[in-house]
Formats: C-alpha cells, structure tokens, sequence
C-alpha cells in the first residue's frame, strides 16, 4: 500500500481525455486504454507531481463529503495502486 505522503505523477507515456463526465486512460507504452469514472479522473488530474496522496483523498473527500471517509480513503489509495501497478502512475522523483 502507497504511503499517504507519496507524490504521484503521470508516467511520460500515459495520455488522458474527459469524455462524458468520465476519463480515458491511454497508456501508450502498454497499448492499455483504461476507463475510469469521474472520481477515478479526479485522482488522476490530481497526481501531477505537486500532489501528495493524502491531499487527494483530502480533494475527493471535500467533493464527496456524504461519503465515509475512512472508506474513501481506502478506495482512493486502492485506486492509486492499481494505477502504479499498471504503470499510469509513478512516485514523483525525490519522494
């Protein structure tokens, strides 16, 4: 699981597209398109190399604050991981 402090920031080879209140993902070294919803997008926009996780989740907390935090949490840094995994995202150099 990712640190909460962690700065995340796109890889080189990933583009991204808003199309209809959801996100495209195209990871273009893996030949990987990867459709996200419009939280899932949020989290992406956000890791741009100035970001920690924690202010992140802080971000998508604030949009969603009917949610339960502790499972948001969860579910943003479950996200995150998914994403390093697959090599969309990558820890901001320095960190």
């Amino acid at each position: 699981m990712t640190e909460r402090s962690t700065i995340l920031q796109r890889t080189r080879s990933v583009r991204f597209r808003h199309v209809g209140g959801e996100g495209v993902i195209v990871h273009q070294d893996a030949g990987e398109i990867m459709a996200v919803n419009g939280t899932g997008a949020m989290v992406f926009e956000l890791a741009d190399g100035k970001h920690t996780l924690d202010e992140i989740v802080s971000a998508v907390a604030e949009r969603y604050p009917e949610q339960n935090r502790e499972q948001l949490t969860a579910d943003v840094v479950a996200f995150a991981d998914q994403l390093l995994e697959a090599g969309a995202l990558e820890r901001a150099s320095g960190d």
